[in-house]
């Protein structure tokens, strides 16, 4: 079975709140590693999609074919930026409030 086929069958059986529940854990991990909102948006999507494929299908995004994840990253980028960038002052605000600032 090719990658592409692979890639057809997880856009079908594609779990909305799984792949939310990973952007959530991923996400405050993030915040502490990018300097700015955009790469913090990549760096969400991309670390949560890997997170998403290992835990729910098994599968490794370096055994994909790079087309294949550059799609779902696209996908996932138009669907979800708006509630990352949520996600971004959400965290802001909280660490904000615990340091007193």
């Amino acid at each position: 079975m090719s990658m592409g086929k692979d890639l057809n069958s997880l856009k079908r059986r594609f779990k909305p709140m799984d792949y939310e529940s990973s952007l959530k854990r991923v996400a405050i991990y993030c915040f502490d590693h990018s300097s700015t909102i955009s790469g913090f948006v990549q760096s969400v999507i991309f670390l949560s999609l890997v997170d998403f494929l290992d835990r729910n299908y098994g599968m490794n995004v370096d055994d994909m074919e790079e087309d294949d994840v550059d799609d779902m990253i696209s996908i996932l980028f138009d669907i979800y930026e708006p509630l990352i960038k949520m996600y971004h002052k959400q965290i802001k605000i909280r660490k904000n409030k615990e340091y007193g600032r």
